[in-house]
């Protein structure tokens, strides 16, 4: 068996240990992050040579900040399902609290579930200030991530990865599986997944700007960029120095435009930054099924023309938390309600300004319904997946600053019949985006309006190993567990 024979066993196991453990996150069962740390465990021992590298939870329960650690090499790992900048940042106060810079130089966050598109550089800098080694690059990494390192090795390395893979999640599954082992039902579980769909033609096409010239060129106008802008804002500004402005569904990648917009049609004003002599039209899967960099350059495409139709829609990227959150119709309303559809017809308030109980005339926040989002493929087919959460605002847009402990205590109050019912929502929200449905949607805003995404609902998945109900009835009211109890659950995935 050759190097590329492993490395393609080793991608099998890690989909079927990423599958477990995405599908167990997502619905809010955190012991398999135990049972992750064990599997991870040596394969980190590998990766990294730390031959020293312990399971601190092992040694103590609930240990504070981080979850594997090497104090000889001074390394230590944080395993969780939680990407949020909030989470790394809660992590370092934790840290740092128990003053562990005193037994670890670098700490490696390791996240369960895709890693978000960008991070707040400069606010982690100024929390570690030095005390720890930090790169965002290299110290916050996913399964892609896994994947990359792995390929690195040495073919050695590499078979030894693959023996720990199939000591733990290979067919005989001897540790990894053994809780299964113990269930004696399935039951139905209904997947936070949409079907997605987008048009079959892409079009790439080489930039006809000198990027050095145009970043020169807005130092004389109101929109000054940096030197090491990235390539989009670049040609952003190419756009703008030519008085043309464009939607958000477009990226630049490797100096080359891509984009499902016909670039033939002179029309668009992105054809205008577009050597048009250099116009390719391809099949998505033409592009992205070359390499699995360019099927993350695909992503980012499919998550920009997300943006595009949410913001038309009222919904907004809110970029200090990663989140899309609700926004009013009009600026100055006070609240935000939308008709939808399951079962019968219902009404959501998805924004509204809140004022303080014991001061009635001072504003306490804004509260935002919010979500998620990653695009996965899975058996040559596309999905995406999205996760229901919340978002306080002082402005209607920025973080307030207690946010994260409003949120904190909103989700620890709703039950588990309400956060499907989020899920059911937001589906309906996107599957029927297109059309306007009486006040759905502020018919101004999308008309004559382009989208390239359609949305489609994932039937449950059959045959599924059912969980302990005690796991998550506790999280339920006393009078509503007997409902759960003799009745078929509707669980997130």
């Amino acid at each position: 068996m050759n190097r590329i024979d492993h490395l393609n066993r080793i991608n099998v196991l890690l989909q079927r240990f990423q599958g477990e453990v995405q599908g167990h996150t997502a619905m809010g069962f955190t012991d398999i992050n135990k049972a992750a740390e064990d599997v991870l465990l040596p394969i980190f021992k590998i990766i990294y040579d730390l031959p020293n590298l312990r399971n601190l939870n092992v040694e103590k329960a609930n240990h504070p900040a981080v979850d594997l650690g090497d104090k000889t090499n001074r390394i230590a790992f944080q395993i969780t399902g939680t990407t949020t900048a909030g989470k790394i940042e809660s992590t370092f106060n934790t840290f740092f609290a128990h003053k562990l810079e005193e037994q670890y130089d670098t700490v490696i966050f390791f996240f369960l579930t895709p890693k978000l598109s960008s991070y707040p550089k400069k606010k982690f800098q100024k929390l570690v200030e030095g005390r720890i080694e930090f790169n965002q690059t290299e110290h916050i990494r996913d399964f892609n991530d896994l994947r990359d390192l792995i390929s690195s090795l040495s073919t050695e390395d590499i078979i030894r990865v693959r023996e720990r893979l199939e000591i733990e999640v290979g067919e005989s599954k001897k540790r990894y599986q053994i809780n299964y082992e113990k269930l004696q039902r399935n039951e139905l579980l209904f997947p936070n997944l949409l079907g997605l769909e987008f048009p079959q033609s892409l079009f790439v096409a080489d930039i006809n700007y000198d990027r050095q010239e145009v970043i020169k060129s807005s130092w004389d106008t109101d929109q000054r960029i940096r030197m090491r802008s990235s390539e989009r804002n670049v040609a952003k500004s190419a756009l703008a120095q030519d008085s043309l402005a464009f939607s958000a569904d477009w990226i630049v990648h490797n100096k080359q435009i891509i984009t499902f917009h016909d670039l033939s049609d002179k029309n668009i004003p992105l054809v205008r930054i577009c050597d048009e002599g250099t116009i390719t039209e391809l099949s998505p899967g033409e592009f992205y099924r070359v390499s699995k960099d360019l099927e993350n350059v695909f992503k980012n495409l499919l998550w920009r023309c997300l943006q595009q139709m949410l913001y038309k829609n009222g919904i907004s990227y809110q970029h200090q938390v990663g989140l899309f959150i609700f926004l009013p119709d009009n600026e100055g309303d006070e609240e935000r309600k939308v008709e939808w559809l399951h079962k019968k017809s219902n009404e959501r308030t998805v924004f509204k300004k809140v004022m303080r109980k014991k001061d009635p005339e001072r504003l306490d926040a804004y509260t935002h319904f919010a979500f998620n989002t990653n695009f996965e493929l899975l058996d040559e087919k596309w999905f995406l997946q999205i996760h229901p959460d919340w978002f306080f605002s002082f402005d209607g847009y920025n973080k307030s600053a207690n946010s994260a402990d409003k949120v904190k205590y909103k989700k620890k109050k709703e039950s588990n019949k309400a956060v499907y019912d989020h899920f059911n929502f937001l589906s309906y929200f996107l599957r029927n985006i297109h059309e306007s449905q009486g006040n759905l949607f502020n018919q101004e805003k999308i008309e004559n309006e382009k989208y390239f995404l359609k949305f489609s609902k994932v039937d449950h998945l059959k045959k599924t190993p059912s969980i302990d109900d005690k796991s998550w009835l506790t999280k339920e009211p006393k009078e509503r567990q007997n409902v759960f109890e003799n009745d078929q659950v509707e669980i997130l995935l």
